[in-house]
């Protein structure tokens, strides 16, 4: 099983830029002879002919399927409300996942020691798209189950967007452990750039372009839904 969070897109381009090219003649190198050798990628022609299996490709029958339920809005405070109603009717729904079912802290991002994302939004969400509890049970049920059948109740606030109204005096506290909303405080270094160029023995200018790459797949979309992964029995 493989994941396609790589530049797939890249290499389809530079294999419809080269266009049909004769077989290439790569020769397996004998054992203790590899080094420097041209090999075989064993996953190579799979890859090519499509027939090789990723993660989404495939899942057990009887896995459960787990799909986040986002905020509509992009600021907002929620509460829930009684879940048993819509584990009555729906007999594949196995269960509901909300804040207080995350084990330690609730909280994850990119740096060390700052997780200020929480895992499921616990009362407030603070952009659009976040994920505020998380429906469990066979892929069928779940894509059935529309998001007005949830006992969630909004109170939508006004957005704080852009890079001044988040900072502003008058600006609400969007964390409470960040006063000022600012999450983390650094230093960056600049040096004589001119002097830099002036003195290089050689400049080198381009654009890069680098794909999006999703940390979550799923292969099963239904319409206004996000389904967000397998979970296994």
């Amino acid at each position: 099983m493989l994941c396609r969070c790589t530049g797939y897109r890249k290499i389809v381009d530079a294999i419809l830029h080269v266009g049909d090219t004769a077989e290439a003649n790569i020769v397996e190198p004998a054992v203790g002879e590899a080094v420097g050798a041209r090999a075989a990628k064993l996953d190579g022609k799979q890859k090519i002919t499509g027939t090789e299996l990723y993660g989404a490709d495939q899942a057990p029958t009887d896995a459960l399927w787990l799909r986040a339920v986002r905020s509509p809005y992009w600021r907002a405070t929620f509460s829930l409300g009684d879940f048993e109603p819509l584990k009555a009717k729906y007999p594949g729904l196995v269960d509901i996942l909300t804040a207080d079912d995350v084990p330690g802290l609730n909280g994850f991002g990119i740096y060390p020691d700052v997780k200020d994302q929480p895992v499921l939004a616990d009362g407030f969400v603070r952009y659009r798209g976040e994920a505020v509890i998380a429906l469990v049970g066979d892929a069928a049920t779940i894509a059935e189950i529309r998001d007005d059948e949830l006992p969630i109740s909004w109170q939508e606030q006004d957005p704080v967007q852009g890079f001044g109204p988040p900072v502003a005096d008058e600006a609400p506290q969007l964390h409470d452990d960040y006063p000022g909303n600012i999450l983390a405080h650094g230093t960056t270094l600049k040096g004589d750039t001119e002097n830099g160029f002036a003195n290089s023995t050689a400049i080198f200018e381009e654009s890069f372009a680098t794909g999006f790459v999703e940390h979550g797949y799923s292969n099963l979309k239904p319409a206004g839904h996000d389904v967000s992964g397998i979970v296994s029995k």
